[in-house]
Parts: C-alpha cells; sequence; structure tokens
C-alpha cells in the first residue's frame, strides 16, 4: 500500500496522490480542504487546523488523541501507516519556516521507516528528504535537482557516490563537513550507499 501523510506545514501535492491512503494530521486537514483531498483517516488533538478545516470534515471518521499527546501528530500518522502495512510513504505538510524543531524531527521520523526498509520521503516544493542506513542502497533520478548527502551520526562509514558529477568510492564523511552539498546525477539515476551510519539524502530545486 502507498500512503500520504499530510500535515500543516508547507504543502506540496504529488501527482499520484489519488493512488494513495490519505492520512491527514490536525492542521493538514485545511490542505485537503483546500485542495480537493478526500482523506482516509483523520487524526491529531486538532490545535493547529483552522474552524472551517474542522467544521468541513466533521461528519468524517477520526481518531482524537488527548492534547497532551507524548507524540507528535506527524509520528502519529507514521504509526498509523504502519498498522496500513505501508510499503512506500510520501509525507507532506512537515516542513516549515517557523518551527524548526518540527521540521528536524520530522525529518528524523524518517528513520523509522528506514528501520523497516520502507520506502518513504518528506516533500515540499522545493525538497525531497529520505534517509539511508548502513548495508543500504538510494537509487536517486536525475531530474536536474542539487543532491546533498548529510550525516546524521558522527560519521558515515564507506560512502559510494555512482553516476554523479562528483563521485565518492568507500569515503568516511564527518558530520560537520560540507563535502556532500550540492552534487547532480549525470546519468539516469545516482547511486547511493553506505556501509554504517545514517544519512539524509536531500534532493532540492532553487
Amino acid at each position: 500500500m502507498k500512503v500520504l501523510i499530510i500535515g500543516s506545514g508547507d504543502f506540496c501535492c504529488p501527482s499520484d496522490f489519488t493512488q494513495r491512503c490519505v492520512i491527514a494530521c490536525d492542521g493538514g486537514l485545511d490542505h485537503c480542504m483546500k485542495n480537493g483531498i478526500e482523506p482516509d483517516y483523520i487524526l491529531g488533538d486538532f490545535d493547529s487546523v483552522s474552524k472551517d478545516g474542522l467544521e468541513f470534515f466533521k461528519n468524517k471518521e477520526k481518531t482524537v488523541y488527548p492534547v497532551k499527546k507524548d507524540k507528535t501528530d506527524i509520528e502519529l500518522g507514521f504509526e498509523l501507516a504502519f498498522q496500513l502495512s505501508a510499503e512506500d510513504i510520501t509525507v507532506t505538510g512537515a516542513l516549515s519556516g517557523t518551527r524548526l524543531d518540527h521540521t528536524l524531527c520530522n525529518i528524523e521520523l524518517l528513520k523509522l521507516c528506514a528501520d523497516k526498509n520502507i520506502t518513504a520521503r518528506v516533500i515540499n516544493n522545493t525538497n525531497e528528504i529520505m534517509l539511508i542506513k548502513g548495508g543500504q542502497t538510494l537509487s536517486v533520478k536525475n531530474t536536474g535537482r542539487y543532491v546533498s548527502v548529510l550525516p546524521l551520526c558522527e560519521k558515515i562509514e564507506g560512502l559510494t557516490l555512482d553516476g554523479f558529477e562528483y563521485p565518492l568510492k568507500d569515503h568516511d564523511l564527518h558530520i560537520g563537513s560540507s563535502l556532500c552539498i550540492s552534487n547532480r546525477a549525470i546519468g539516469d539515476n545516482g547511486i547511493i550507499t553506505i556501509k554504517n551510519g545514517i544519512a539524509a539524502i536531500i534532493c532540492a530545486k532553487d
């Protein structure tokens, strides 16, 4: 099953959204209302959705969590996707220019998918973010975007970049290095592999 999780941040509607099970998280209901998207599941404590958005979907089946929950709405969306046996998860509305804590947390939540070998990405209009762990390989389509690799641990070991303008072979990349910022795939696909560690792969356009 393919799943689309929609939060309240910067929204980008993927072209295949009609083929996905849609989970609207709190303020994501506003994006659904404005873009004519019918959510299959609604969840959250509803502290960021507008009154109009909540009223619009008030007759839909929804799960309400207490305000003082210990998980974010996006994490609850991931957990529901796992319960639905999702094999491919796209998250939009999870990146924001105002709440950096939520933005960073939503990127880190991709590790839940990496641990389960589930294809997952967080997107907005200019960025697609994925995670890769040691022993995994990621294929990135050449769409002219910049491709950056950022360690999410002290260092990633054995980083190999095949099919890129600036290739690497079995390189150890430490956190705080800008070596792997703004690369580009030169073939149909760029192939990224690491032996140990975890890294964020960011495909971005200006």
